[in-house]
């Protein structure tokens, strides 16, 4: 396997692992498309080149780390291909360590391009824009004939099967003018 170095960049994040430390055969459970700089800053352990094609298909650094949660997992990142590929033992639960992984590494869930089947990505957290309503949206609860979409053209009037005549959105919203008196033919 990987003769990788040790050490912990921080106590309570992400760090290298010793070679000895994971003994099981990991198998891929994500993919991503990741850069030079973002594997860096993503994964802050120490890689090991891999040039031999009878282990990867092409040249690419590989690593074995530990998440803050101390589950194990073994990173290869192919130099031509730029994708990122994440293995965990057999016996780690895919959508745990998903969710571990991107407690960690948050800017990874918008990269993947393949995750197991038996691996469920969490659901994303409502960003703080989702939070707050337009200026629009609060118009429209206050004046609920505010059209959702802008102005709406006047729809034709057409009787369906029944004989029943479709009403046009705008024939359900209040007048904001009085009606005209009907003029004489």
């Amino acid at each position: 396997m990987l003769s990788l170095l040790s050490g912990a960049i921080r106590s309570n994040a992400m760090q290298a692992a010793r070679p000895n430390e994971l003994r099981t055969n990991a198998f891929p459970v994500v993919t991503a498309r990741v850069s030079k700089s973002e594997l860096s800053k993503w994964f802050p352990v120490q890689f090991e080149d891999i040039t031999d094609p009878e282990a990867t298909p092409e040249p690419s650094k590989g690593a074995l780390a530990k998440l803050a949660n101390g589950l194990y997992f073994v990173l290869y990142w192919g130099e031509m291909s730029k994708q990122l590929t994440l293995r965990i033992p057999r016996s780690t639960d895919a959508s745990d360590f998903l969710v571990a992984l991107l407690r960690e590494v948050p800017s990874l869930r918008s990269r993947i391009l393949w995750h197991r089947a038996d691996a469920e990505l969490p659901a994303k957290s409502p960003s703080v824009r989702s939070s707050f309503v337009s200026l629009k949206d609060r118009a429209r609860s206050f004046l609920p004939f505010i059209p959702a979409s802008g102005p709406q053209p006047a729809q034709k009037s057409s009787r369906g099967a029944a004989g029943s005549k479709r009403s046009s959105p705008r024939s359900n919203r209040p007048s904001s003018r009085p009606k005209a008196p009907a003029r004489k033919r």
